[in-house]
């Protein structure tokens, strides 16, 4: 098998759209049973929020730098960084009924490092 062009982006879209969706099904899950634990279902919320106000602009800061004939391994190494970092966050959020600082400012660290590094990456693409 041969790989095409955009295949990065779209494996990262891929691996962080059915992430989407687990974490969506966990704030459902939560809102099933009756509200029970407010606040894990307000973490949960928080949680799928969070992460659907970071994806995006990774994806268009990765395909951008895709296009503009970044390093593939530069791209899966960013982008690995992102994904764990946004796991890490989602599965404290939406999973764990209690918060842990390790894993919160863990993921957030990791989620601004691979934002960080694809901001650079397509800023060196502009010199």
């Amino acid at each position: 098998m041969s790989l095409n062009f955009l295949d990065i982006t779209t494996l990262y879209a891929c691996i962080l759209g059915v992430m989407l969706v687990v974490f969506a099904g966990q704030v459902i899950a939560l809102r099933r049973d009756g509200g029970k634990n407010k606040d894990r279902l307000a973490r949960a919320i928080r949680g799928h929020a969070n992460f659907t106000e970071n994806v995006p602009v990774f994806l268009i800061l990765l395909l951008l730098a895709e296009l503009g004939g970044a390093s593939p391994a530069i791209l899966h190494v960013i982008a690995i960084i992102f994904v764990v970092g946004r796991l890490l966050h989602g599965v404290l959020f939406c999973f764990m009924p209690q918060p842990h600082i390790l894993m919160r400012v863990g993921g957030m660290v990791l989620t601004f490092t691979g934002l960080i590094g694809m901001i650079v990456l397509n800023a060196m693409n502009l010199f």
